[in-house]
């Protein structure tokens, strides 16, 4: 039995010209830590070359509160 847990994954943007990057952050849920990096790194517009910065375990609360907007809309 596979458990849900949460994760707060900030990772690099990238299409802001040669050598620049912004971090922007998702919320997402995931077995572990690793998966939720992997999830992150296949996002749109996210520099899928580059690892995750940060990838921080959340609680439930965390979670639902940073899903209730789009991380493209919160990053801007």
């Amino acid at each position: 039995m596979k458990t849900t847990k949460y994760y707060r994954v900030t990772t690099l943007q990238g299409h802001q010209g040669r050598g620049r990057a912004v971090p922007i952050t998702f919320y997402i849920a995931a077995e572990n830590a690793v998966h939720a990096s992997r999830i992150a790194q296949k996002m749109p517009g996210v520099q899928h070359s580059k690892i995750p910065t940060s990838c921080v375990p959340i609680s439930v609360d965390e979670y639902l509160l940073g899903r209730q907007m789009s991380a493209y809309r919160r990053n801007r």
